[in-house]
């Protein structure tokens, strides 16, 4: 029945549609004057194709007996009929247009509630920031309210702040441990804010991570180690009462400290990272450091598993523990505290600078209002905004350069739900947000990303105004490059250490380069630490063995033999004639002290090589037993210089006494500097001198006396010319 209603209702609906249509038809042939074409209609029944009483269909030109339609002569209606095949067009028609009318009727009404809206009065308005201004009094002023105010606000009233606030887009989840991306960050951020003092050229992120993950060893964690040990060793060796500082674990510091003078363990820091890096730790002047930190639980370890050769087998966490330690230890050195000083001294000149060129700024901004009030625009003019758009240039600048300085990094501004965002200078291409409340990290990496943040962000609350400018002014200068998806591998522009391995291999070649340059020394004074058979076997054990333990008893063969060299037994007996001295075929211990200027330090070097349990603590251990041997022969050689010296001169003055005492021969040398070619001779005694060695341009005509017989007052005048030219 209700269908039924439907249609009937439908059916009239176009009826009385038609009708209108119809009349319109009429009008237009009565003004216009020429006939519409009408529709012409089939003479036979569409169904039955049979003449006679038909009706027709007002759209289509087919014809139909009543019975075929099933309809009575009471059905006929007044105006137009429609065939079945031509409702449902009239029918979706009409539904059109109830949807059209529809449409029109809504905005008639919005348009109707908006002129509602502004034809409120002034006095409701007002009333509504009144009671806005009692709730929050510091954003509204003179009546009006004083965007941007707080975010929160914003939502709890919408319409009444007139703005549409749209989600903000979900950024992507960085794939690393939350629980460590922190302390990753602040790693890569040091590196980069102190890479000059430190020595280390910045990296990224991701390059940190790649490389904390690997099990094998590491340029880039060796170089980070590397640089700030140094600087740790440097400032152990320089603390006083350096006996309290060390620990019974601090074996090669100790040794360094005693043999400072002659052994600097900087020199080995790239053939024994790790072991100092063991020591480091363990020493008592970082003690506070390591104490209810993760790095202790690492310390306890060491004994049963070595830093040295279990490093890179450490989890992520506790690697980033042990460089974490070392940055908290190296911020308490002279370096770090120079370098800070350095930066709050900058960014002080900075500061400075850009206070004065903002009042210059502010000074022409009145001179330029009060031309414009006078209404006069002349070239002056222009040449004022062109010196303030240059300045306000150049205060822009110095602000960049101020947040370079920067030590600590801040967020470049918060969101409605108070998350952080960062821009590190290191990664351009992302922007980072941290939010506190779940401590996690995301980040955003592609232009449309941040172009939708930008656009969903409301200017009109004070966090996300704030985020709003510093985005757009730092949004050309990020790079964003999605393409590239391989990372190159890290080398160190800056880096001080050799490229060196710390293996067995070195650690051999150390030991034979050290018993080489000995040899020769020992060859140079007769001697030899051993009979060259056992010598030979020596350094083929050297080459063969195949573990630590080994070459160190090795080393200690070397080191208990070359304190007591031998030395060829020469035969005092030779001829009258100067025949050639023979020599016995014997050898005879000859002690020499190789430890002597350092105490008994010789028996902790001992227990030192005896207790060596990989490659980096031999080469250490070897590099203190070089120190030593280096420093004894130059000390020998030293002596014998001065022994030879003092043979020399003691020799030249009998020669000088003999010459004297006959008068007759004068010397070959100048006095001054020791050396022949034309000389002056002295006319008391047998020295001769350079005229230039005396400040003489050229040979005085007259006789020419040295000081010491003018101070004798010998005067004797010889026959002899008073130049000659000797050559030597």
């Amino acid at each position: 029945m209700a269908e039924n209603e439907q249609k009937i209702s439908i059916l009239k609906k176009l009826i009385s549609s038609t009708k209108i249509m119809k009349v319109e038809r009429d009008a237009k042939e009565i003004s216009i004057g020429v006939k519409t074409k009408k529709q012409e209609h089939s003479n036979s029944c569409k169904f039955c194709k049979d003449s006679g009483a038909l009706i027709y269909c007002s759209h289509c030109p087919n014809s139909y007996h009543l019975n075929c339609v099933r309809m009575k002569e009471s059905d006929i209606p007044y105006g137009n009929w429609y065939c079945n095949k031509c409702v449902p067009i009239f029918e979706k028609k009409l539904k059109d247009e109830y949807a059209k009318q529809e449409k029109i009727e809504r905005n008639n009404k919005g348009n109707k509630l908006k002129e509602v809206l502004s034809v409120l009065s002034n006095f409701e308005k007002d009333k509504i920031v009144m009671k806005f201004a009692k709730k929050f009094p510091q954003f509204v002023k003179q009546g009006k309210i004083n965007y941007p105010i707080e975010d929160r606000l914003l939502e709890l009233d919408t319409e009444f702040h007139q703005v549409v606030l749209g989600k903000l887009p979900k950024p992507m989840p960085c794939n690393y441990p939350q629980d460590v991306f922190l302390e990753i960050v602040s790693i890569t951020l040091f590196a980069y804010t102190f890479s000059l003092h430190i020595g280390i050229t910045p990296f990224s992120i991701d390059k940190l991570y790649l490389e904390l993950e690997k099990d094998t060893e590491s340029v880039l964690i060796k170089e980070i180690v590397m640089s700030l040990i140094k600087e740790l060793i440097v400032y152990v060796l320089s603390k006083e009462n350096l006996d309290e500082q060390f620990s019974g674990q601090n074996k090669f510091l100790y040794s360094a400290y005693k043999l400072s003078n002659v052994f600097n363990i900087i020199d080995y820091l790239s053939y024994s990272w790790l072991t100092l890096l063991s020591e480091v730790m363990t020493s008592n002047t970082f003690k506070e450091y390591i104490e209810d930190t993760a790095a202790e639980s690492i310390i306890s370890k060491f004994e049963e598993f070595p830093l040295e050769n279990y490093f890179f087998k450490y989890s992520l966490s506790e690697k980033v523990s042990c460089i974490t330690f070392l940055i908290s230890c190296f911020c308490d050195t002279k370096v770090f505290h120079e370098a800070l000083s350095e930066r709050i001294e900058q960014r002080t000149e900075l500061s400075r600078e850009k206070a004065m060129i903002k009042v210059q700024i502010k000074e022409l901004e009145q001179k330029q209002s009060a031309e414009v009030k006078s209404a006069t625009t002349t070239r002056k003019s222009t040449s004022l905004a062109d010196r303030i758009a240059k300045l306000k240039n150049k205060v822009h600048d110095l602000s960049h350069k101020i947040e370079d300085i920067q030590v600590r990094v801040t967020p470049i501004g918060l969101d409605r739900d108070y998350n952080e965002y960062y821009i590190f200078k290191f990664e351009p291409s992302k922007i980072y947000m941290l939010k506190p409340l779940e401590n996690t990290w995301h980040y955003f990496s592609t232009k449309e990303e941040i172009e939708e943040l930008m656009q969903n962000l409301c200017a009109k609350g004070i966090r996300e105004n704030k985020l709003i400018e510093n985005l757009k002014s730092r949004f050309p200068q990020m790079k964003f490059d999605s393409e590239r998806k391989t990372i190159d591998d890290y080398f160190n522009k800056l880096s001080e250490f050799k490229n060196t391995n710390s293996d067995l291999a070195t650690a051999k070649k150390m030991i034979l380069d050290l018993e080489k340059k000995f040899t020769k020394y020992l060859n140079k004074s007769n001697k030899q630490w051993e009979i060259e058979e056992n010598q030979f076997v020596w350094r083929e054990k050297v080459t063969t063995c195949d573990n630590v333990f080994q070459l160190s008893e090795l080393l200690l063969e070397h080191y208990e033999k070359s304190s007591t060299p031998l030395r060829v037994s020469v035969n005092d007996s030779f001829s009258d004639s100067n025949e050639e001295v023979e020599y016995e075929k014997k050898y005879r211990k000859v002690s020499i002290r190789l430890w002597q200027d350092f105490g008994d330090h010789n028996f902790i070097w001992e227990q030192l090589v005896q207790s060596v349990v990989n490659s980096q603590q031999l080469i250490l251990a070897t590099g203190l037993y070089a120190s030593v041997l280096e420093h004894y022969i130059q000390k020998k050689n030293e002596n014998m210089r001065t022994e030879e010296k003092k043979n020399h001169k003691e020799e030249r003055k009998k020669k000088e006494q003999k010459t004297k005492n006959n008068g007759v021969k004068h010397e070959d040398h100048c006095f001054f500097c020791e050396d022949g070619g034309e000389l002056i001779c002295c006319e008391g005694c047998t020295r001769v001198v350079h005229p230039e060695c005396i400040g003489f341009d050229k040979v005085p005509d007259d006789d020419w006396y040295c000081d010491s017989c003018n101070k004798q007052g010998t005067r004797v005048t010889r026959s002899k010319t008073r130049l000659r030219k000797i050559n030597t």
